[in-house]
């Protein structure tokens, strides 16, 4: 066996057009080594393999055929070798080639086709082909291609997953580029600097702290054409606005005024209900999840803890005195960790549990200024608007140790950052930039998918339910209503 194995192979790989005659010799090979009494003993057993010792050992050959890779393996078997496998030879299964195609650019609204008719298998078929993403399977099935009728504006990476007849698999993938845009729907101009926006529980009205102007309340009932129902001069300057679960009480941070509580259940007639000053500049503010306390974002008064139990009567509970400026602050889902933007001093993770002594878990001195911090929905990730052109991004998983995950150049200043409820997609207010739309589907890699030049200075976005609407406060410009549907997911 170990001479006609060698010279087989010899052949083959001197003359690889002759593969075909090559089989029926390594068959008889294997035969002759099966057939013979290797022991003279007059029987063909296991004995006859035990006996026999190869003087020359070849594990494999390989040879190029028809300009593709074909596999022959000869095993040769010693005594240390089991009967079974010495029956045959093995003539491994060869994956297929997966074949995506190239890349796809088009435009939003147009439907797509996916090709992977270029896939092959080279000693057999192809009997399945799986197109899928990070957000699903697509096609599967024993088509090539696979049809979609609308994609999302933006940047989609499709896998094309490819099984032979023999089971063995292999992939290949494609991007499809999207490109959409943001239009303008709808505009009010609000008397002073639109700084924050948010809105009702049902999406139809709109409650901007417009600074000196204080709280403006906008009909948005028909995006395109909003309208004045009610207004409050606050007696700072209105920075930023959320409200209450049941939409009856709104919370403004007030700049030099601290806290101011406003009834807002006739959102035609709002009333003071009652106030803090807080001992620096209210900058920003976030509730508990059971609104009985409130965490102002102070600036030189760092993280001020209020007791909002009783809205007309609030009650200073805790503080805690950062190292630099508080400018934004938002409130783990558990309710027991604060993360607070802190200008120069990046991002700082202050321990709630008890509001009444406050304490440092951890932080990390971002790149640029800390303005604002958001989190993920399952508090995972912080995303820090970082004011000189940079997003960043930390894992805060072990909030005693946030680990940068990302560092994303805009080109433009970081202002704020709103999250999709799916967290896909990032939109940053980047001022007189306008605002830039990001794929954050990897948080590690982020992705420019848009981007749209406002009228004013964008500071704040906020998103309809559905994902369709951007609303945005715009600073001189008022409130800008935009049309973002080319890229909800």
């Amino acid at each position: 066996l170990t001479e006609l194995g060698y010279q087989v192979s010899k052949d083959l790989l001197l003359n690889p057009e002759d593969a075909v005659g090559a089989v029926p010799k390594l068959d008889e090979a294997a035969q002759a080594l099966l057939n013979r009494d290797m022991n003279n003993d007059s029987t063909i057993d296991h004995a006859d393999l035990h006996a026999w010792v190869p003087s020359f050992d070849k594990d494999a050959l390989r040879f190029d055929y028809d300009t593709r890779i074909h596999p022959i393996v000869l095993k040769i078997y010693n005594a240390d070798d089991i009967y079974e496998d010495a029956q045959n030879l093995i003539y491994p299964s060869i994956p297929p080639v997966a074949d995506a195609g190239d890349d796809i650019y088009i435009d939003f609204g147009e439907s797509v086709t996916l090709d992977g008719s270029k896939s092959y298998d080279s000693d057999g078929y192809i009997v399945k082909y799986l197109w899928q993403k990070w957000d699903g399977t697509y096609c599967s099935g024993t088509t090539p291609t696979c049809s979609i009728e609308k994609l999302a504006a933006g940047h989609h990476l499709f896998d094309l997953i490819v099984t032979d007849d023999q089971g063995a698999v292999n992939s290949d993938s494609v991007w499809v580029h999207v490109d959409g845009n943001a239009y303008a729907i709808g505009t009010f101009n609000t008397p002073d600097n639109a700084r924050k926006v948010t809105l009702s529980a049902d999406g139809t009205i709109a409650y901007v702290a417009d600074s000196s102007s204080g709280l403006q309340i906008i009909n948005i009932t028909d995006p395109s054409s909003p309208s004045l129902i009610g207004s409050y001069h606050t007696s700072g300057s209105a920075l930023d606005v959320v409200l209450s679960a049941d939409g009856t009480l709104a919370y403004v941070a007030d700049y030099t005024s601290g806290l101011q509580i406003l009834d807002i259940s006739d959102p035609t007639s709002p009333s003071l209900v009652g106030t803090y000053d807080t001992s620096g500049m209210a900058l920003t503010v976030a509730l508990s999840e059971d609104e009985s306390v409130a965490y102002v974002a102070d600036h030189w008064g760092g993280l001020q803890i209020i007791d909002i139990s009783t809205p007309s009567s609030p009650l200073i509970i805790g503080n805690y005195a950062i190292s630099g400026y508080a400018r934004d602050v938002s409130i783990s889902v558990d309710g027991n960790i604060a993360y607070v933007a802190d200008e120069d001093n990046g991002l700082q993770i202050i321990d709630i549990s008890n509001p009444s002594s406050p304490s440092l878990i951890g932080n990390d001195d971002t790149l640029g200024t800390a303005l604002s911090v958001v989190l993920s929905a399952d508090g995972t990730i912080a995303y820090v608007a970082d004011g000189t052109n940079i997003l960043q991004l930390f894992d805060i998983s072990d909030p005693s140790s946030p680990l940068l995950i990302e560092s994303y150049n805009m080109f433009y200043n970081a202002y704020n950052v709103t999250l999709t409820a799916n967290d896909t997609i990032a939109y940053v207010a980047n001022g007189r930039s306008g605002f830039q739309i990001l794929d954050i589907n990897d948080p590690s890699s982020l992705l420019k998918i848009g981007r749209y030049n406002t009228s004013g200075s964008a500071w704040d976005i906020v998103l309809s339910t559905d994902g369709t609407i951007a609303y945005v406060a715009d600073g001189s410009s008022g409130l800008q209503i935009l049309d973002i549907s080319a890229f909800a997911r």
